[in-house]
């Protein structure tokens, strides 16, 4: 099991087959960020935080070009 302490802003995640970012929960109040043990009993996991996005920016903005 991941580690809640490293499950914090700008972590990289995979949950159901989609990968993302945990975002500031002040801009984005209907994350899932505050559920962790619900992320992990869902099989999400962290992944490592060098992954390259192809369509998001490390912080979760969209990317301007792909």
């Amino acid at each position: 099991m991941s580690n809640f302490e490293e499950f914090k802003i700008g972590t990289k995640v995979f949950l159901d087959g989609e990968y993302g970012v945990v975002v500031d929960l002040k801009k984005h109040e209907n994350s899932w960020c505050s559920m962790w043990l619900s992320f992990v009993q869902m099989g999400g996991k962290l992944i490592d935080q060098n992954y390259q996005f192809t369509y998001i920016n490390d912080d979760g903005s969209v990317k301007d070009k792909i």
